[in-house]
């Protein structure tokens, strides 16, 4: 999906500097990573983030992301070591206690995002046809999804939906707009632009366990492939162990995991060559087999639905 909004009332996408998306399979060379200037933002590397996970599979994660530095490396990239400005510096050196001092996960980030959501999905689903869903509200999803018995509510919660619908703060008020300031300030030209204007980068990777946030703030583009999977050896993490019923796998055998490359607003041309070059080296797509292969095409939403109704999901 790309390119600018059709109905016009997408300020993001207006904003993109062509009038139609670039030809992106062009982009397609296993060359491109030759020459290219490619930084490695040690300090948002934060394994704290994900207690889920246990050592053992942070520390594959990171074996696989040294390996992927060596092969950017021979594929001709140069490999240069930076930080995120706006994070505390230091290697993998931040601990749980400090989690408040990064920008998306602090109190200006929830004020946003809560008010953002709300307003944003609430626009979306009144806009859509409603001969294709009933939806027309978060407060309809909302409701749905707590009334199906599939889905397991509440021990399965929708913790985040009914946050947002709580929210009391007018996402065009200045509190919000405040609030999104400080988070955009911290992710983009102090975070993600800054790292890599400081060291004249085409583009700074991570594993995609730690690549999601900063960019999600800064509204700029992310592009993750396979970087690797967790060998027998590491053992499976599940979420809520204790419980049969909500267990589900956070990690295990067989389960992949990415490399992220992130670059500069509207860069995703660049950033899909240098990615499609370090996969065609890797070839991990290939070399993992999924357990389910989707085989129908979805041509038509209305004739899904139907199908969805007769199936009584």
């Amino acid at each position: 999906m790309a390119g600018k909004d059709t109905y016009e009332r997408d300020n993001s996408t207006l904003a993109q500097p062509f009038d139609s998306p670039p030809d992106y399979t062009k982009a397609l060379n296993r060359d491109a990573l030759r020459g290219a200037r490619i930084g490695v933002p040690w300090n948002g590397v934060l394994p704290h983030f994900y207690p889920a996970q246990s050592p053992e599979h942070l520390q594959f994660i990171m074996r696989s992301f040294n390996e992927s530095l060596a092969v950017l490396e021979a594929a001709g990239a140069t490999i240069v070591h930076t930080n995120f400005p706006s994070l505390p510096a230091g290697s993998h050196a931040a601990t749980a206690s400090s989690r408040n001092t990064y920008p998306w996960d602090n109190a200006p980030s929830s004020t946003y995002q809560y008010a953002d959501a709300l307003s944003a999905l609430n626009t979306y689903l009144s806009h859509l046809d409603p001969l294709s869903t009933a939806m027309r509200s978060l407060q309809d999803i909302a409701a749905c999804t707590a009334s199906n018995p599939l889905e397991q509510y509440p021990p399965r919660d929708i913790f985040y939906w009914h946050a947002a619908l709580s929210t009391t703060i007018n996402p065009n008020s200045s509190e919000a707009w405040n609030a999104y300031q400080s988070v955009y300030q911290a992710c983009g030209p102090n975070g993600v632009f800054a790292a890599l204007k400081n060291d004249y980068l085409d583009a700074l990777v991570l594993p995609s366990v730690f690549s999601f946030s900063l960019p999600a703030y800064a509204g700029s583009p992310i592009v993750t492939v396979p970087m690797g999977a967790f060998g027998e050896e590491v053992g499976t993490v599940w979420r809520k162990e204790d419980d049969p019923l909500l267990r589900s796998v956070m990690a295990g055998p067989g389960m992949t995991f990415g490399l992220s490359f992130l670059g500069e607003k509207w860069s995703e041309e660049r950033l899909v060559g240098l990615a499609y070059a370090f996969e065609q080296r890797t070839g991990w797509r290939r070399r993992v087999k999924p357990v389910v292969v989707p085989r129908t095409e979805l041509r038509g939403w209305r004739g899904w639905r139907v199908q969805l109704e007769e199936l009584e999901l």
